[in-house]
């Protein structure tokens, strides 16, 4: 059974960790992937997790669990991850030279799965978390993908990119690439 957000659920920064975390209940906390230089400074307030929180949370789930490709406790890392970065991240520029251009133009979405494709031909599978006419903020799925020879992103790792350089869509009945997570 997934976790369901309840009223009790709130966000903090653990310093000493480094972290933002979610306070579950009293013995339960979850770390997310997010370290100070990389949140808003609001982040770094407790602040209860929020109905729009919990919202953002299901839709996510639901993305995630139509595609089947995940165990459920990477599931709900997965999405207590992508609502903290849709939440707290500061913004960023756009870093597209490490992906090659898609062949067309797609119609790029938020909650959406799809494939980067670095210029050494890794393909790194995405979840979309915020997009605008230009550019998307994806949050990488994968264990790892080397982006280039001295570069690397991790799993729940953050990028934006243009548009132009989503390669496809990942489809329901796609395995991950690479090492394996599920």
């Amino acid at each position: 059974m997934l976790m369901q957000p309840r009223q009790g659920w709130r966000w903090y920064f653990d310093e000493s960790a480094d972290r933002l975390c979610v306070a579950l209940d009293d013995d339960m906390h979850f770390k997310t992937h997010f370290r100070r230089k990389q949140l808003c400074p609001v982040a770094l307030q407790s602040q209860p997790f929020s109905t729009d929180d919990a919202k953002e949370y299901h839709q996510i789930l639901e993305v995630l669990l139509a595609y089947r490709l995940l165990p459920q406790p990477l599931l709900v890392q997965c999405a207590l991850n992508a609502v903290a970065a849709k939440r707290f991240l500061l913004p960023t520029m756009p870093k597209s030279w490490f992906f090659t251009p898609g062949a067309a133009l797609l119609n790029v979405h938020n909650d959406l799965l799809v494939e980067l494709q670095c210029l050494s031909g890794a393909v790194g599978q995405f979840l979309v978390l915020e997009t605008t006419e230009q550019a998307c903020l994806c949050m990488l799925l994968d264990d790892s993908i080397a982006l280039s020879d001295s570069k690397s992103m991790q799993m729940f790792d953050c990028i934006k990119v243009m548009n132009d350089r989503v390669v496809g869509y990942v489809s329901t009945s796609q395995s991950f690439t690479g090492s394996q997570i599920a």
